[in-house]
């Protein structure tokens, strides 16, 4: 199987691969293969860390020794691959506690064509280890390595969308500034869109990173929404905190196609976190645009103004966005989500063992998971590799270290 080497080989304390992007990752006998031969290769310790939307088989993980952490995907709204932000720092957490702990461990990301969600968390961990200097410059390099098509800086800016291209400034700011700008719900008050080329007002919907919190089809009252000639207006009143994404699909006699991605004409996604008090104005380049409809917009004509405000009924008690977690912090919540999302199930008896040698049980837990539940195993790893964790969480100091 072909592999992308992203970060420098495994001298370094850090060390990442991404499967080839044809590979299927429930290729039974192609996947147990590379991972028997990087076991065998200098006592390396793979782990795959799975984007797709869909586990690993029953069949395949026992060939892997069942060294898989499927963490998935979260983004707002279905027809958005755009990530949830706070999704994308817990597997930046969990990348860098495996790989720092040991020189040894080697991560194989995968996604369902091995490109574009792997693509995005590789940029990603790039610049939140400080290896890059922007996530797009972490793309950049993925795909010098991943994808022969897109040679220069240029045409991979060209290739990737406009939601795509602000998801990356957004991260690149809460790195820097260690959390959002604006960590406080916001108040969508309204939409105005004009420009667009159809007959009948066209459907708003618009998703959080859970679920969808709104759409106009539901709304009947004229004085909600209109619709002139190509120009629309909404009234939304719409509380948002963190990722959202605003999708704009056919009206009239197609108003109920919400699941066709055929109906829909463009689409913004973004969060409020860099967001604030006001109107914002957005142009053709600033949407994520239909390719099948993009020629029918004229980009002087097209407009899209959303009227932001801060909520009628503040609270001190009210939920915010989180801050970017301090070296410490991301190092313990990367090991206990990588532990919430790994394939394995420690057996009770492997764990009771272990706690009864003086390790706290989260620590076993995490142990027995990368030592494929087997205890010898798993009491090596926590002397050679998983000491740090030990002390952070309170191993008891007896001599069985």
């Amino acid at each position: 199987i072909a592999m992308s080497r992203i970060t420098p080989p495994p001298s370094s304390s850090s060390n990442a691969h991404t499967p080839a992007p044809h590979t299927n990752t429930n290729n039974s006998p192609q996947v147990s293969k590379l991972m028997s031969s990087l076991s065998e290769s200098d006592n390396i310790q793979p782990l795959i860390f799975n984007l797709s939307d869909t586990p690993l088989n029953s069949t395949t993980l026992p060939t892997l020794s069942h060294q898989s952490v499927d963490i998935g995907w979260v983004s707002p709204g279905s027809k958005s691959q755009t990530p949830s932000i706070p999704h994308v720092f817990e597997i930046c957490y969990q990348l860098k506690s495996y790989l720092s702990s040991s020189p040894l461990n080697l991560s194989l990301i995968t996604c369902s064509n091995g490109k574009t969600r792997t693509g995005i968390v590789v940029a990603c961990y790039l610049k939140y280890s400080t290896l890059v200097d922007s996530s797009f410059d972490g793309f950049n390099l993925f795909c010098s390595r991943r994808c022969s098509n897109l040679s220069t800086r240029k045409s991979i800016s060209n290739s990737i969308p406009p939601s795509l291209k602000q998801f990356f400034r957004n991260f690149d700011d809460c790195c820097e500034l260690s959390g959002f700008p604006n960590p406080s719900t916001l108040t969508l008050k309204s939409i105005g869109i004009s420009g667009v080329p159809v007959d009948d007002i066209p459907c708003i919907d618009i998703w959080s990173s859970s679920s969808q919190i709104y759409s106009s089809s539901a709304v009947d009252s004229e004085s909600l929404q209109q619709w002139d000639e190509e120009s629309g207006f909404y009234k939304i009143n719409l509380d948002i905190l963190g990722d959202f994404v605003i999708i704009c699909r056919f009206g009239g006699e197609y108003k109920e196609d919400v699941n066709d991605p055929t109906k829909v004409l463009f689409r913004y996604a973004n969060s409020t976190g860099f967001l604030c008090q006001g109107a914002y104005e957005l142009g053709k380049e600033k949407v994520d645009m239909m390719k099948r409809y993009a020629g029918s917009f004229d980009e002087d004509d097209f407009k899209v103004v959303l009227l932001f405000d801060v909520p009628s009924t503040p609270s001190d008690q009210s939920p915010s966005l989180p801050t970017v977690c301090t070296e410490g912090e991301a190092y313990d919540l990367g090991w206990s989500s990588l532990s919430k999302h790994h394939a394995l199930f420690p057996s009770s008896e492997a764990c009771e063992i272990i706690v009864d040698k003086g390790y706290p049980l989260e620590v076993a837990t995490i142990a027995l998971q990368l030592g494929n539940n087997d205890v010898q195993r798993a009491i090596e790893l926590l002397r050679d590799t998983l000491g740090t964790l030990c002390d952070r969480l309170g191993a008891h100091d007896n001599g069985k270290r």
